[in-house]
């Protein structure tokens, strides 16, 4: 049996469904196959082993198959102002950058794994395109919002002003177990 992928619709996963596997009997030509989760079933976020079992109709009892559901976020990369890598963004140190990105619906407030959004210490490439923030934002500190009308979450990211002529990884992990990564050089 094949791993099955699903985009997540909604906050708590996605309903997966997904064809049985066969089973066959040297004696019986009925042979029952019994998968759990069921298919149809609500699958949260991240990796679930469905397990399946065959019986005959003498009661002889096999598991069978066992193969893994995966439910993720459609991610679609970063939005301006903030570029995807390999590109180094480039950006006054102490601003609030909107990091926009869509995970095509609302998904609800509680996307992040816990600990994340987080930012590390990279050492700056050379030549590596680099671009300007175009725009940054007032904040008096780093927030998460849904607009609806763009069908965008924007995560305010305060940056810290003692980051002048630093390079750091922007580390965005979500509660799917996706990791995604935007590199930022402070002026």
């Amino acid at each position: 049996m094949l791993d099955v992928i699903a985009e997540a619709t909604g906050p708590s996963g996605a309903t997966v469904t997904y064809t049985l596997p066969t089973a066959t009997d040297n004696y019986d030509s009925s042979v029952t196959v019994i998968c759990g989760p069921t298919s149809g079933s609500t699958f949260a976020l991240g990796d679930k082993t469905v397990t399946c079992s065959a019986e005959d109709a003498a009661g002889n009892h096999a598991i069978d198959a066992a193969f893994k559901v995966t439910v993720h976020y459609n991610w679609n990369g970063f939005f301006q102002p903030v570029d995807n890598l390999p590109t180094l963004n480039l950006v006054k140190a102490g601003s609030a950058i909107p990091v926009k990105f869509s995970l095509n619906g609302n998904m609800g407030l509680n996307i992040f794994a816990e600990g994340y959004p987080k930012s590390t210490n990279v050492v700056c490439g050379t030549g590596v395109l680099a671009d300007d923030i175009e725009s940054t934002v007032t904040a008096g500190g780093s927030s998460l919002t849904y607009d609806p009308v763009a069908n965008q979450y924007v995560y305010v990211w305060k940056t810290d002003k003692a980051w002048t002529t630093s390079c750091r990884q922007l580390m965005v992990k979500l509660n799917d177990g996706t990791t995604h990564y935007a590199n930022f050089k402070f002026k």
